[in-house]
């Protein structure tokens, strides 16, 4: 399929991508196929994947991995001690190795398959939670465990991060006289801006929904205030680099404002020790 290499030259593909598909291209399909992963990441070309050769669901197990070997420094000896070491067994060869990142791979459409390696601490904690949900889940499908584990435990961070409330105040201020961002901001502010980054560059909106913050488009320093039409989503990156934009453009400004949010105290000690000083 010479194809594959005039889109591979042209940057349309990639090898990783063309590996993921290869089992499944042929002569029907490979133009198609390949128009479809065009630009696309590993994960989505995994989905697609998935998509054609749909495979069953693996059945939930836990299993324990082999620990570390530690040497006791009491059982040692001077001659043990000046003896040369052993060679490396396979199994501390293993164990000597980083831990493999925990792999999240979809199976089917909808359907993901997750490996990953937990402490024993955690392991405790789902055998507790498979003992608590015995009446409701009987097989103890670790499956649904965490399923239900992740809807409490995003419930919580979406209280705490977006201000999301089953029954939201009416008289709940919507602007504030300090950076502080009020619930009912974070909520409107969430909701308009679809839970993802708001920054809009020469290449589209960003795409980022991870590490996101309220960003104050008029800086609160210069005298933004704190409401929905002067507050946006912004990643931690585009944040920051709006913020640098705005040091370089009006660097005076940023400076009258930082002596502006001085507190009265503050100003007032330093006016004393300078006068302190003119006077010794």
């Amino acid at each position: 399929m010479p194809t594959i290499l005039t889109r591979l030259e042209n940057g349309d593909v990639t090898l990783t991508t063309i590996t993921l598909l290869a089992a499944h291209l042929t002569d029907e399909n490979h133009e198609a196929l390949l128009d479809a992963v065009r630009h696309k990441s590993k994960r989505d070309v995994e989905r697609l994947v998935a998509a054609l050769d749909p495979q069953p669901d693996f059945t939930a197990s836990i299993r324990r991995q082999p620990s570390p070997i530690q040497p006791q420094a009491h059982l040692l000896t001077e001659a043990a001690k000046s003896a040369p070491a052993p060679a490396a067994t396979n199994e501390t060869v293993a164990d000597s190795r980083p831990a493999k990142p925990a792999v999240v791979v979809p199976l089917a459409p909808s359907r993901y398959l997750m490996k990953l390696t937990v402490s024993q601490e955690t392991h405790d904690k789902l055998q507790q939670a498979r003992d608590l949900l015995r009446h409701t889940i009987p097989n103890g499908d670790p499956a649904a465990i965490i399923d239900r584990a992740l809807t409490a435990l995003i419930a919580q961070l979406e209280k705490t991060k977006r201000g999301a409330t089953a029954r939201p105040r009416t008289d709940a201020a919507t602007a504030s006289p300090n950076r502080h961002v009020p619930a009912a901001v974070k909520r409107t502010v969430w909701a308009r801006d679809e839970g993802r980054c708001a920054f809009v560059g020469a290449e589209g909106r960003c795409p980022e929904t991870g590490w996101l913050e309220f960003h104050h488009l008029v800086p609160f320093a210069v005298g933004g205030e704190t409401s929905t039409k002067n507050v946006e989503l912004r990643c931690r990156s585009h944040n920051a680099h709006e913020a640098e934009r705005f040091s370089e453009l009006c660097p005076d400004r940023v400076f009258l404002a930082t002596l502006d949010e001085m507190s009265v105290a503050k100003l007032a000690l330093a006016r004393h020790k300078i006068c302190a000083r003119a006077r010794d």
